[in-house]
């Protein structure tokens, strides 16, 4: 800077010129009144500073890396949208439909066999007798038959069915689709006789203020285990909504016997009804 100063100055006297420092910057003015704009390397306000290139290469950094960050969640959330799409379809298309005939189909399978089974059975024993007789008496007859073991398989095949139609019940009843919930129901007691199933199509009659199908339900589920608690509890709500109160007062107290009076709610409701029954 030392040398470019006294080339400018001497270049001004040269020329009588005349040399001024404004704010770093030097200004020549030659006496045919040119002015010349020379620039202070070390005040150059156009060159950045080593401090704001390091700003500038962090606060690039951290956006890249926000940019980078958001791009991978919207990847993220475009793989699991096709994901979550192909999983629902599949759940129902998992979901068995049960109708009468189709019960009536698994019933039918168990023994359509069993003449052909008889008649297989009958000519092995007379063709091998001497090789499967033991103490004179054929041991082919004391072999579990195909029918016997082909029974239990669509008894377990029932079950899995009603477990995964009451599994959809819930479901549709958890989302107040009553109506779809009693027919899942409906469908799982065609495979099974379940006083839960029963007691489950109640809560749904009963969210719909049908009492008098409140009542069928429960009553079934109670044939099926006479100390289901929530049945009796259920019914005797029922039948204080149509003014059974008799009835009502019979249930109430049989599940506070059979809960151990543990029920504060079926307990306050004997007294309640006691007092009723007693007005009339």
């Amino acid at each position: 800077m030392t040398s470019l100063w006294d080339r400018i100055s001497s270049w001004a006297s040269e020329h009588k010129g005349v040399v001024y420092t404004v704010a770093g910057l030097t200004l020549v003015v030659s006496a045919g009144g040119v002015i010349y704009y020379l620039s202070d390397d070390k005040k150059d306000t156009g060159a950045p500073s080593p401090s704001s290139n390091k700003k500038k290469t962090k606060r690039d950094k951290r956006r890249a890396k926000e940019r980078a960050e958001k791009e991978a969640a919207k990847e993220q959330e475009a793989a699991a949208e096709p994901k979550k799409a192909s999983v629902a379809p599949a759940v129902e298309d998992e979901l068995p439909h049960v109708d009468e005939s189709t019960v009536g189909s698994l019933s039918e399978e168990v023994c359509e066999h069993r003449e052909f089974q008889h008649m297989l059975l009958q000519g092995a024993c007379t063709t091998i007798r001497s090789l499967c007789s033991f103490g004179g008496r054929c041991i082919i007859n004391s072999v579990p038959s195909w029918c016997d073991w082909n029974s239990a398989n669509n008894l377990q095949e029932r079950k899995e069915y009603a477990a995964k139609l009451k599994a959809a019940g819930n479901k549709a009843y958890g989302s107040k689709d009553y109506n779809r919930a009693i027919d899942l129901y409906g469908q799982a007691l065609l495979c099974k006789q379940d006083p839960v199933f029963y007691s489950n199509r109640a809560a749904c009659w009963n969210a719909m203020s049908n009492w008098e199908k409140v009542i069928d339900d429960t009553t079934a589920a109670i044939n099926l285990d006479n100390e289901y608690v929530k049945a009796l509890n259920r019914r005797a709500n029922a039948y204080e909504q149509v003014d059974r109160n008799s009835e009502a007062l019979l249930d109430y107290t049989a599940s506070c016997i059979i809960d151990g009076f543990r029920n504060e709610s079926s307990a306050q409701s004997v007294e309640r009804l006691l007092k009723k029954v007693a007005e009339v």
